[in-house]
């Protein structure tokens, strides 16, 4: 029941057809019919809807003003008779599908050398289209020249390029190579420096006198000299302000 509430949202009502029309609606279910000829669809309905039976769908009122030329002419009878053998054959065409159209020519009509058309109606014609070729083939070996030309050219080109690439390469690689051992000689050059100066300011040390020896001298100094007062009972009278008397 979900179809019919939402067909009633849009007015529809129980007991309606479905269709553009409420006059040509479809009240019943839908049924399935079996096609049995080669028509497109819709062509059946159109076949009702015919007013007469000159009304063939394709151009109306052709056959009644052919048949009015007719009968000004005289010859009534006869276009009455080619309209006859066109109905017939539109009938039988539109039964099985077939309307055959003869062909003029069943050959090629690409030449896949010139990748041109060809034309048949003339030999003249052929004529000028092999000239034709024959001056685009000379223009085709010309441009072919050139291209190999320019190819050979692009070819060299590259190789100055490599080359040239090869070159810097090699220039740069002896400049690394220079600029290292630059590096070499000064660094050992800073080593020989180094080593010279220690050298040196070992030889200059060694020169200068050593201020521990010397005090520890003049201690030495000091104590004999007090030894010696100690030892000699004289000295020691002096230093006392002692007498003999």
């Amino acid at each position: 029941r979900f179809g019919h509430q939402f067909l009633e949202k849009f007015g529809w009502k129980p007991g309606m057809g479905l269709g553009l029309s409420p006059m040509n609606s479809n009240t019943s279910h839908i049924k399935v019919s079996i096609k049995d000829d080669n028509v497109g669809l819709g062509a059946k309905l159109k076949r009702k809807d015919k007013k007469d039976e000159f009304d063939n769908g394709e151009c109306a009122g052709l056959d009644v003003f052919q048949r009015i030329l007719g009968r000004l002419n005289g010859k009534e009878s006869k276009i009455s008779e080619e309209l006859d053998t066109q109905r017939k054959q539109k009938i039988i065409d539109g039964k099985w599908g077939i309307h055959f159209v003869k062909g003029e020519v069943l050959a090629s009509t690409w030449d896949p050398k010139t990748h041109k058309l060809r034309n048949y109606s003339n030999a003249k014609k052929r004529k000028r289209e092999g000239d034709d070729s024959e001056d685009e083939d000379d223009d085709d070996k010309v441009d072919k020249e050139s291209d190999k030309k320019k190819h050979k050219k692009h070819k060299k080109q590259k190789k100055d390029k490599k080359k040239d690439k090869k070159d810097k390469k090699e220039h740069k690689k002896h400049k690394k190579e220079e600029k290292r051992l630059k590096k070499e000689k000064r660094a050992e050059k800073t080593k020989e420096t180094k080593k010279t100066s220690k050298l040196k300011s070992s030889e200059s040390a060694s020169n200068i006198p050593d201020a521990v020896n010397t005090r520890l001298s003049v201690r030495s100094k000091w104590i004999k000299q007090k030894r010696a007062a100690l030892m000699d009972s004289k000295a020691l009278n002096e230093i006392f302000m002692i007498t003999n008397d």
